[in-house]
């Protein structure tokens, strides 16, 4: 199996979507594995790749296939070609999360962190802090 027929059995595309490798996915696959793993893990594909197809590869080598997928998929969506399909489905599609932002919720309790690190303090808990001792600010009072 070559790199191009991989990425298309993972995304082949559909009558709206194009399949992975016409947007240049396959192009981009060894080079952000070697990011992830060196030059160890694009062996590893090409190993796999000569003797399996990619259920095999999901079966038989399954920390190296989610790496796989992890990239074909990111880069997938990253595309414009892709992109512009999905604002023509009628979504709101932002690809990068800069100048406008992704729409964030609110703060809630379940947020609070609970790693024991630190501490967290409640917006209506929280007082000001007396800085007229300091002087390192340019002057008496900063």
């Amino acid at each position: 199996m070559r790199t191009f027929e991989l990425v298309d059995a993972m995304l082949p595309g559909d009558g709206q979507f194009p399949p992975a490798s016409h947007v240049g996915v396959h192009g981009h696959l060894r080079g952000r594995l070697r990011q992830l793993g060196g030059d160890a893990l694009v062996e590893r594909l090409d190993e796999a790749m000569r003797d399996l197809d990619v259920a095999g590869i999901e079966r038989e080598h399954p920390d190296l296939f989610a790496r796989i997928r992890a990239v074909v998929f990111i880069t997938y969506y990253e595309m414009p070609e892709v992109q512009e399909v999905i604002r023509a489905l009628g979504f709101r599609y932002n690809a990068t999360p800069l100048p406008r932002g992704y729409p964030m919720g609110r703060f809630a309790e379940a947020d609070r962190p609970t790693h024991g690190r630190g501490h967290y303090v409640a917006t209506g808990d929280v007082r000001r802090v007396d800085l007229s001792g300091l002087d390192f600010l340019g002057g008496k009072n900063g």
